[in-house]
């Protein structure tokens, strides 16, 4: 017993170190209840995520790549949420954190541009 109650600290430790992380609590929130907020209260922003492997390259992720690039596009990447930089993904070699951010967008950029359509 007296084995257990270190563990179950280090345990503790653990999680309260992955939940501090602002990435982690921010990749934790649904995407799409999210973006359904922050249309109802009128912000149209999408997210944009940064490319760390160009520099100075972003994305913008969810938006249909068929057909010309609507200038809506352009407006939304420059005035675009942007929650994180480079330096917030840290060392990622496998590009976890980067692929995890760019699925959250684009649920996210997804759910803005289907309730745009619906807008009368």
């Amino acid at each position: 017993m007296p084995r257990l109650v270190p563990l179950t600290g280090m345990c503790v430790l653990a999680l309260t170190a992955y939940a501090a992380d602002p990435l982690e609590a921010f990749l934790s929130t649904n995407a799409i209840e999210k973006a359904t907020q922050a249309f109802r209260s009128g912000d149209r922003r999408y997210i944009v995520v940064p490319v760390c492997s160009s520099p100075g390259g972003e994305a913008l992720p969810g938006w249909p790549l068929e057909g010309p690039t609507p200038p809506a596009f352009w407006k939304g990447l420059e005035i675009g949420l942007r929650p994180f930089a480079c330096d917030d993904l840290g060392e990622d070699p496998e590009a976890a954190k980067f692929m995890r951010l760019l699925r959250y967008a684009e649920r996210y950029n997804r759910r803005l541009l289907e309730l745009e359509r619906t807008e009368p």
